[in-house]
């Protein structure tokens, strides 16, 4: 009987086909950490945006509550 699963090579072993594939890679890898920069200052500003924006409702229906006792 013939085992299901053929050997494999170490992962050591594995390597690139051309240089075209590395240069590739590296160029993906750089893309990667570009947009994981943006990503995180727009999240800041999101985050930034949303306290604001949720004080400001707060504020007014606080307002909108106090304003028959005043």
């Amino acid at each position: 009987m013939v085992p299901d699963t053929a050997p494999r090579p170490a992962m050591s072993a594995v390597q690139t086909v051309a240089r075209e594939a590395d240069a590739s890679a590296e160029r993906w890898r750089k893309w990667e950490l570009r947009n994981a920069v943006a990503s995180r200052k727009d999240a800041i500003r999101a985050r930034i945006a949303f306290i604001v924006l949720f004080a400001g409702l707060g504020a007014w229906l606080g307002l909108q509550l106090l304003a028959p006792s005043l």
